[in-house]
């Protein structure tokens, strides 16, 4: 009679897990417009770097007492600021395809800037979430995120800073 040898079990494979990309470069359109730059440092650690001019309501409340009276009100304009958002992110993979694949992302970080009417100084802080869809077969990631945050410029009252944008950027 033949005697069968035991054989180990072939080895499983194994789910590594890598970087989307190394880094991507581009624009992002929306409460900020300009330039956009997303590298990761790690698995699942990206380091997002935006920097545009964002739009910005500006109102101040005045009242004046006077010796022929009195009068209040408000007084608001549109003005811009030159931004830069430095963002903190944790990224994970929803669904990935042939065709290219779906990431979450949450994080936050810091803003500052310039406003443009006065050259006020701006900062600030913002959490961040949004998704990602990256191309495996062209070097192209969609990004949609939305940032609620706290902004303070000098001498003035801070105030909710939000932003909502769109960006598109070309990974490598």
């Amino acid at each position: 009679p033949l005697v069968k040898q035991a054989q180990a079990p072939a080895p499983r494979p194994t789910k590594v897990s890598k970087k989307p990309y190394r880094s991507s470069i581009g624009v992002i359109v929306g409460s900020l417009n300009g330039f956009s730059n997303k590298s990761f440092a790690g698995k699942r650690f990206a380091i997002q770097v935006d920097f545009g001019l964002k739009p910005f309501l500006y109102e101040e409340y005045y009242s004046y007492y006077g010796y022929y009276g009195s009068y209040s009100g408000y007084n608001s304009e549109i003005t811009g600021i030159i931004e830069a958002d430095v963002n903190f992110l944790f990224e994970k993979d929803i669904k990935t395809s042939n065709v290219g694949g779906w990431y979450w992302f949450i994080g936050g970080g810091i803003n500052f800037g310039l406003t443009l009417d006065s050259s006020e100084f701006k900062t600030g802080m913002n959490a961040m979430g949004g998704v990602e869809y990256i191309f495996s077969k062209v070097p192209i990631t969609l990004q949609l995120d939305f940032r609620p945050g706290y902004g303070y410029i000098i001498d003035q009252d801070g105030f909710f800073d939000w932003a909502l944008t769109f960006s598109a950027r070309w990974h490598f």
